[in-house]
């Protein structure tokens, strides 16, 4: 007896485990503000930019991340097409403040959008949210504050979903 509830604690334990990975995004719900940012390149703003009613990219990066690394010209190139009409913030939860500023400051004209570091790990929720389990990861939000995209910033579809919302 004991061994089977053993058994069934375990494949309970076992479900909500891997309900975590595999959370499908709230595609359509409201993003919270993310509080706890600390700016290191660009102007500090809001996330997401509801109050200019303007189009965030929120994109999740680590130095530490070759394919983020990779991703960042791709980024720029994008932020570029749309200009000042839609906010781009790459964000960290890396706690080394000066590690951050050395990598962005390497990156240059390459690493050309605002850069933040998160401080009280508003954009785990964030991505959990959306479905993110890995970096990078790229989350759109229309100008009313919500997701209506989320995934790799390299995906076909990203600009295209940035234009649409």
């Amino acid at each position: 007896m004991f061994l089977w509830l053993l058994k069934q604690v375990g494949l309970l334990f076992a479900i909500l485990f891997f309900m975590n990975f595999f959370n499908p995004p709230k595609l359509g719900s409201t993003v919270a503000p993310l509080k706890g940012l600390k700016f290191i390149k660009g102007e500090a703003c809001d996330v997401p930019n509801t109050k200019e009613g303007k189009v965030t990219v929120l994109e999740l990066w680590a130095t530490w991340c070759p394919p983020c690394v990779k991703s960042i010209p791709h980024l720029t190139e994008i932020a570029h097409k749309f200009g000042s009409d839609v906010t781009f913030v790459g964000v960290t939860q890396e706690s080394d403040e000066a590690k951050v500023r050395a990598f962005v400051e390497n990156m240059g004209a390459q690493m050309d959008y605002t850069v933040a570091i998160d401080l009280l790990g508003d954009s785990r929720m964030v991505a959990k949210d959306s479905g993110g389990m890995g970096i990078p990861h790229a989350i759109v939000i229309n100008g009313k504050g919500v997701m209506v995209w989320a995934g790799h910033p390299m995906s076909g579809d990203f600009e295209n979903a940035i234009r649409e919302a």
